[in-house]
């Protein structure tokens, strides 16, 4: 019965003794959250968290690029939605050397925005738009410190992600999206 069984596996997958090796061992959970909550109070929490988030996150990039170092430090900013090579709650995330910014996708199905700063010169700035928005996101935003700090994790990152998620944020590239007039 389990020859059948490999017989009939996609031809990509290479089937050893131990099982199949390279095959995806856990969902995303956003899929899972997408699916178990197709509507009510869950998904309308998460897309109103997942609506923020890039909101902030176009607000940080138009602040870090206007700041003198961006010219010399690199980001790091990866969608992690349809990649499940290194984590399956993680759905976006973006590392600058003094500011850490991470969508996740939780046990339960909430997502959540992890952030940390360290000597970040518009912290100010970023935490006026959390504190504007928590009302409406109750327990979504999440301070985690990143040990030993968000400097050492952007080196740390640099040393080891893909390259063509690396990048120069200036103030008139096409990975700067400007804020909307209001």
């Amino acid at each position: 019965m389990i020859e059948r069984k490999r017989k009939k596996m996609s031809p990509y997958k290479k089937v050893t003794g131990a099982g199949i090796v390279g095959g995806n061992s856990m969902a995303k959970r956003w899929k899972l959250a997408e699916l178990k909550y197709k509507r009510g109070y869950t998904s309308d929490l998460n897309y109103g968290t997942e609506d923020i988030y890039h909101r902030i996150l176009t607000l940080a990039k138009t602040l870090y690029s206007q700041l003198s170092e961006a010219l010399t430090n690199p980001v790091f900013e990866k969608d992690y939605k349809e990649d499940n090579r290194e984590n399956a709650f993680t759905l976006h995330s973006f590392i600058t050397h003094n500011f850490y910014w991470e969508l996740e996708c939780s046990f339960a199905y909430f997502y959540r925005i992890n952030y940390d700063f360290h000597n970040c010169p518009f912290e100010q700035e970023i935490m006026d738009a959390i504190n504007r928005n928590e009302p409406y996101l109750p327990n979504c935003f999440v301070r985690t410190p990143q040990k030993p700090n968000c400097q050492e994790l952007h080196r740390r990152v640099l040393q080891v992600q893909d390259k063509e998620h690396i990048y120069l944020l200036t103030e008139n590239s096409d990975n700067l999206r400007k804020l909307a007039e209001t």
